[in-house]
C-alpha cells in the first residue's frame, strides 16, 4: 500500500462504490493540503467519502431528491441523485488505478497500480453511462482546484477529431498540465472488432478527447489471462499445455450450470466434411460425446441442435476469425437441449489438430465455474482504436492491458451496467488501459516529484515493451501501439525525457 502513497488520482467517471474492500481507508489519513477534506458538492446526496476516497462530487442532478430535474442526465433514475456509482464503470476504473490489495471471490489477490494513492469521485456519467461535456469539463477543472496530481477520464466521443476541433477540452487539458496535473484519456474502442461507434473502424479512429497532444492517450493490449469458463483436454497424456485450459464463452440456451464430461471429444469433420454441422448429423454418431464444430454459415443454435439430435452431450464451437471471445446466443429456433460455447480461432486450430492426431482417444471436460485462463499477452487488442490523428500525429501514445478483473458496484443490478453481487467482475476496454496508465503516472510522480507532466508522459511513453502483433492480425504499426506496452519499472529507471514525446512526418 505504499506504492503511490500520498498521490491523488481523480476518477472522472460514473462514481465509486467506496464501501468495497479495494477502497478501504484503514491506515489512511486524509491529506493536509487543499483541505478541508472530504470534498463534496450540494448534489452529492449523502456521504460517499472516506480517508481513501476523499472527494465525492455529483454533476448529474442538482438535487438529491429523486424525481427532481436532472438536466445532465438522460435517465433521471434514483442513482443519478447522489455520488453513488449506478453504472459500475467508475468503480472498476478506480480499482485499476488505485485499488487496495484484496483477496477476491475467484481465489486471487488483486490490487490497483497505485494502491497507496487517494482517489476522487467526480461523477459525470449517469446510470446508463451517458455524460455531458459541461459536467466533464467542470469536473476536470474542479479536480485541478482540489489539488489532484492525476486526472483519469475513461470516456470519449466522436473519433477522427482534429485537436483544434476540441477547443474546450484542449484548453482544460492544457490548463491542467500547465499547473502540474497529468491527464490521461483512452484511445477508444473502435478498432477492427470494436464497438463501431464511428462511421469507420480500424485506423484513424482515436476518440475525442484522446487526440489532444497534452494528454497521455492509452490504447489497449491483451492481458496474459482472461476470466472465463474453461475447456480442458484430459487425455491422452501428455496433454499440450495450450489445451489444458482453453477460455470458453458459454452460450445462453441451455445455460452451462454444471460441468460437462469428462467425455470423448470428436471433431464433427469425421461425419461432416464441411465442419459446420449446418445439416442433420447421422443418428447416434455423437452419442455421449463432446463435439467440436466450426463457426460459420448457419446459426450456433442450428449447429448445437443438430449435434444434440445426434446424441452429443455438449458442443465446443471454434471461431472462424481472430478476435476476442464473443458472447453468443443459442436461443433458436431451433432450440438446442445441450450446452455449448465458443473457443478462439487459435485454440480451435490446436484442438482439431490434437483430435486428428489422436482419433477416438481425446477426453475433454467443459467446466462451468469461471476462472482465470491463459491467453496470449501483449497483442494490440482487436477493439482498441488506432491512429493516426487526423493531423497525422502519433496516437495512441502507448498501450496497456485493457482486459482484467476488478471491482464493480453492487447496487444497480440492471443488465446493461457493470454489476456483480460479489463486487468484482471481468471487463475489457481502453477505459481500463487508461487507469493502468494513470496509476503508473501517479507512482512515477511519487518517486520522481521534480518531473513535470510532460516529463512523466515522456518517461512512460518512451520506456515501454515492444508490441509486435495485433489480436486481429493487422500488420503492426506505431499507429497501433504508440511507444509500446506500458512498462512502469522501465519508466521509473529512465534518466532521459523528451518534449514532444513523438514526432510524425505526416502522410508518406
Amino acid at each position: 500500500d505504499q506504492t503511490g502513497r500520498g498521490m491523488k488520482i481523480a476518477i472522472v467517471d460514473s462514481g465509486i462504490e467506496q464501501t468495497g474492500p479495494m477502497f478501504s481507508d484503514s491506515g489512511f489519513t486524509a491529506p493536509s493540503d487543499h483541505g478541508p477534506w472530504p470534498k463534496t458538492n450540494a448534489s452529492t446526496g449523502g456521504t460517499y467519502t472516506n480517508n481513501k476516497v476523499i472527494v465525492a462530487r455529483n454533476y448529474i442532478c442538482p438535487s438529491s431528491v429523486a424525481g427532481s430535474s436532472c438536466p445532465l442526465s438522460t435517465n433521471n433514475s434514483i442513482y443519478d441523485h447522489s455520488a453513488v456509482d449506478g453504472f459500475g464503470h467508475g468503480t472498476f476504473v478506480a480499482s485499476v488505478a488505485g485499488g487496495r490489495s484484496t483477496f477476491t471471490p475467484i481465489g486471487t489477490t488483486i490490487a490497483g497500480v497505485a494502491p497507496g494513492a487517494y482517489l476522487g469521485n467526480y461523477k459525470v456519467f449517469d446510470s446508463t453511462g451517458s455524460g455531458d461535456d459541461t459536467a466533464i469539463l467542470q469536473a476536470i477543472s474542479d479536480a485541478v482546484a482540489d489539488g489532484f496530481n492525476v486526472i483519469n477520464f475513461s470516456g470519449g466521443g466522436a473519433c477522427g477529431t482534429l485537436p483544434l476541433q476540441d477547443p474546450q477540452y484542449g484548453s482544460a487539458v492544457k490548463a491542467a498540465v500547465n499547473v502540474g496535473v497529468i491527464v490521461v484519456f483512452p484511445a477508444g474502442n473502435d478498432g477492427p472488432n470494436g464497438d463501431f461507434g464511428c462511421t469507420i473502424e480500424g485506423d484513424n479512429t482515436i476518440a475525442s478527447p484522446g487526440e489532444l497532444p497534452d494528454a497521455i492517450t492509452a490504447g489497449a493490449s491483451t492481458n496474459s489471462h482472461t476470466l472465463a469458463q474453461a475447456v480442458r483436454v484430459l487425455a491422452p497424456t501428455p496433454v499440450p499445455a495450450n489445451l489444458t485450459a482453453m477460455a470458453f464463452s458459454s452460450s445462453d440456451t441451455p445455460p452451462l450450470n454444471s460441468t460437462v464430461g469428462p467425455a470423448i471429444a470428436v471433431d464433427v469433420v469425421t461425419v461432416d466434411s464441411t465442419r459446420l454441422a449446418c445439416s442433420a448429423l447421422p443418428a447416434g454418431s455423437m452419442s455421449g460425446k463432446i463435439v467440436v464444430i466450426s463457426r460459420g454459415t448457419c446459426t450456433f443454435a442450428t449447429k448445437a441442435y443438430n449435434a444434440g439430435n445426434a446424441g452429443a452431450i455438449g458442443v465446443v464451437f471454434y471461431d472462424n476469425v481472430s478476435e476476442s471471445l464473443i458472447g453468443l446466443t443459442t436461443a433458436g429456433p431451433p432450440v438446442p437441449q445441450i450446452p455449448s460455447g465458443l473457443i478462439s480461432l487459435s485454440d480451435g486450430a490446436n484442438l482439431t489438430a490434437f483430435l486428428a492426431a489422436n482419433p477416438g482417444q481425446v477426453q475433454m471436460r467443459i467446466d462451468s465455474a469461471p476462472e482465470l485462463a491463459s491467453q496470449q499477452a501483449d497483442l494490440v487488442s482487436d477493439y482498441s482504436s488506432r491512429g493516426p490523428n487526423p493531423d497525422f500525429a502519433i496516437k495512441p501514445d502507448l498501450v496497456a492491458p485493457g482486459d482484467m478483473y476488478g471491482a464493480t458496484q453492487t447496487t444497480n443490478a440492471d443488465s446493461s451496467v457493470i454489476y456483480d453481487p460479489t463486487g468484482f467482475t471481468y471487463a475489457s476496454g481502453t477505459s481500463f488501459a487508461t487507469p493502468m496508465t494513470a496509476g503508473s503516472a501517479a507512482v512515477l510522480q511519487q518517486l520522481r516529484p521534480t518531473l513535470t507532466p510532460h516529463d512523466i508522459k515522456s518517461a512512460i511513453v518512451n520506456n515501454t515493451t515492444m508490441v509486435t502483433a495485433t489480436q486481429d492480425g493487422a500488420t503492426i504499426s506505431v499507429m497501433h501501439t504508440g511507444g509500446g506496452r506500458l512498462n512502469l519499472p522501465a519508466a521509473v529507471a529512465t534518466t532521459l525525457v523528451s518534449d514532444p514525446v513523438s514526432i510524425s512526418f505526416g502522410p508518406q
